[in-house]
């Protein structure tokens, strides 16, 4: 895998070299989905699916920083009639690691034939509840087994030069209420049952992590500085970037920003302009808009020019994946 964190580091000093020559609202632009809800309605009356094509946000035609283009999943690319494969759950059940790795390569491959460069679909919540709509997309209800499998999707998706955004960071496991529901745990089952699947996809180099819509201890996991800056960017040293779950993802400009939450995906509703004037009046710091923007540009730099193949569309749904 070429992208590897190691190579990415690389591009560390070049990142800051080009933030260093962006304006505030660059840098806040950087942050910034660019897709809104009304996009979503008019694609859906005009024919086309939910991320029908990648969904872009920030980048930087000036300085030469790539858009990132959010591509959806698990059972595949969610662009267009891309190769359906089975239920997340189903892999699971297998534990072939091999297989699913070879999966994570052809969803890989199409990503890039369709145009995108983030796969948002390593789903690798733990089922807690029976009740959750969205088992499926995650591997099953044991913490190590679910740590192997999306370590094994990361690196397949990786292998094909497009980010791995695992997902839902953390302790979603339930639908209906997730946009209200407060989870607690003791220090212990946070780590040995919660997080550690988490932490082996960081570990086999996943750059890019979603948000969870839910709340933890009593803070929304978007705005959740334990979550995102202590154990994440801190104790497990990650190097790449966080995004937003869609929409509802961010729910306070400041909190958000000074947790460590990176894009606001997918329409800018509390950073853009709000965050530029809260930057302004000291309420959350320039460094860490440079934090954020050095973490976007070095990932998409890294992953966009590591890319050096050509990407015809026969790749999608072809033979081979269908087999």
């Amino acid at each position: 895998m070429k992208c590897t964190k190691e190579y990415r580091l690389s591009y560390t000093d070049r990142a800051k070299k080009i933030v260093e020559k962006m304006t505030l609202e660059e840098k806040v632009y950087l942050m910034s989905g660019k897709v809104s809800l009304k996009d979503l309605i008019n694609d859906e009356a005009n024919g086309n699916h939910y991320n029908y094509v990648p969904y872009p946000a920030g980048g930087n035609e000036r300085l030469g920083v790539p858009e990132m283009k959010f591509c959806d999943g698990p059972r595949g690319a969610v662009q267009g009639n891309s190769t359906c494969f089975p239920v997340s759950m189903a892999r699971g059940a297998t534990f072939d690691t091999d297989l699913e790795e070879r999966i994570g390569r052809a969803i890989g491959r199409e990503i890039r034939a369709h145009g995108g460069n983030l796969f948002g679909g390593v789903c690798i919540n733990l089922p807690y509840n029976p009740g959750w709509g969205r088992s499926q997309e995650t591997y099953g209800e044991e913490s190590f087994h679910i740590g192997q499998m999306g370590s094994a999707l990361v690196r397949g998706v990786q292998e094909e030069n497009v980010i791995a955004c695992i997902k839902h960071f953390a302790f979603n496991s339930m639908e209906r209420s997730r946009f209200k529901v407060n989870v607690t745990a003791d220090k212990r089952t946070e780590r040995e049952v919660y997080l550690s699947h988490f932490k082996d996809c960081i570990d086999a180099g996943a750059a890019s992590v979603m948000s969870a819509y839910n709340l933890y201890q009593g803070k929304h996991c978007g705005h959740n500085d334990y979550l995102l800056n202590k154990v994440l960017k801190g104790e497990w040293d990650f190097d790449g970037f966080v995004i937003s779950d869609f929409f509802l993802g961010v729910r306070d400009t400041v909190e958000a920003a000074n947790a460590g939450m990176d894009i606001e995906m997918c329409h800018t509703l509390y950073f853009g302009d709000k965050l530029i004037k809260a930057v302004k009046e000291g309420k959350v710091s320039e460094d860490r808009i440079n934090d954020a923007a050095i973490r976007i540009a070095r990932t998409l730099l890294a992953f966009t020019e590591a890319d050096d193949k050509e990407h015809s569309k026969d790749v999608i749904s072809c033979k081979e994946h269908i087999e």
